[in-house]
């Protein structure tokens, strides 16, 4: 099969510079004496390597800088991993347009343009002085357990890609799942976690305001998940997900977030004996003790399991998940923020 029309535009653009002594670039950054101009390649177009060409270009303002990226699309992440109402965070692509559409453009972008698949490394390295290899990771990190591999088991990756509408989502993954139960687990507390909480209990017509695909809003409008449980190995104190985030997760319109009381008791136990010293922890056990009293009146519910790891999932006949089982574990310190989590010993 051939490379796609970018891919040949970047390789008969390559060769014709192929002629110019090669260059090299000094430590401090700028460019040394040479014939040749110089001419750097980025590999993906995300936040790091928009941001990379970007500094490059004002370090170097004749340096040549092409961009390429495998989807057609530039901006990763920026376009399709932040969540649909956090337009704020999306802002930045203004910036990265007069990266390649300015007036005076910095750099070319070429889209559609897979490295090992278009064009191999060690022609980008033939071609260029310099080649920054900035692409994101490509896979998902498993749990390695038992199950996983049901139907109805999805990564955070692919349900973002499906709620964002990327281009290598996979349309309809998600819909007949949404609409059989009405309890969703979400392994991990960080922001993404937190992200995908918040998408399946937002109200829907918050969401029609959104850049929310038609597809995820009808999907997630005939949703009957009710309850999210986001479960993490360590304690409340060390989540990792930011106030910010959390506090946001707090107030949905007609949804609770719930803490087990036997933490909420904990950190009450915490603030008392004034064992948080790091101010953002302060900050944090004050945020999530007022969620603690908070009362609980909404149909929809988020609440966070603390001290759990998943072992296996229980896989019907027909191959759908059933059951998500979980070891409890001890935490060397509640309220030390790098505590580790480690299977409880059997007494």
């Amino acid at each position: 099969m051939a490379p796609p029309a970018a891919a040949r535009s970047l390789l008969r653009l390559a060769r014709y510079t192929r002629g110019f002594s090669p260059c090299t670039v000094r430590a401090c950054g700028s460019a040394a004496s040479s014939s040749a101009p110089l001419r750097v390649c980025v590999v993906g177009s995300g936040p790091a390597g928009c941001y990379a060409a970007a500094s490059l270009a004002r370090l170097v303002p004749t340096a040549t800088i092409d961009v390429i990226e495998a989807l057609p699309v530039p901006y990763g992440l920026v376009r399709a991993g932040v969540a649909p109402d956090h337009p704020e965070v999306k802002v930045v692509q203004h910036q990265f347009d007069e990266l390649f559409h300015g007036e005076r453009p910095s750099a070319h972008f070429f889209g559609n343009v897979s490295l090992g698949r278009d064009v191999s490394l060690a022609e980008l390295r033939e071609m260029y002085c310099a080649v920054i290899l900035a692409y994101g990771a490509a896979a998902d990190r498993r749990l390695g357990i038992p199950g996983e591999d049901a139907a109805g088991v999805a990564s955070a990756r692919e349900f973002v890609n499906w709620y964002n509408g990327h281009p290598e989502a996979q349309f309809g993954r998600f819909e007949k799942v949404l609409q059989s139960t009405d309890t969703a687990v979400i392994v991990g507390q960080g922001n993404v976690a937190v992200d995908c909480a918040r998408m399946l209990l937002r109200d829907v017509d918050e969401l029609r305001k959104t850049d929310m695909p038609e597809h995820a809003i009808d999907a997630l409008a005939q949703s009957r998940v009710t309850r999210v449980v986001l479960v993490g190995r360590r304690g409340p104190l060390q989540l990792a997900a930011t106030n910010k985030e959390l506090r946001e997760l707090s107030t949905l319109t007609g949804a609770d977030l719930l803490l087990p009381r036997e933490h909420v008791e904990m950190l009450s136990l915490a603030q008392t004996t004034e064992a948080v010293t790091d101010r953002a922890r302060k900050r944090l056990l004050q945020l999530l003790r007022r969620i603690g009293k908070a009362e609980h009146t909404a149909s929809r519910r988020a609440l966070f399991a603390f001290q759990l790891s998943p072992t296996h999932i229980d896989v019907s006949e027909s191959g759908s998940a059933q059951r998500i089982h979980m070891q409890p574990l001890a935490l060397s310190s509640y309220t030390d923020p790098s505590a580790r989590a480690e299977a409880e010993r059997a007494q």
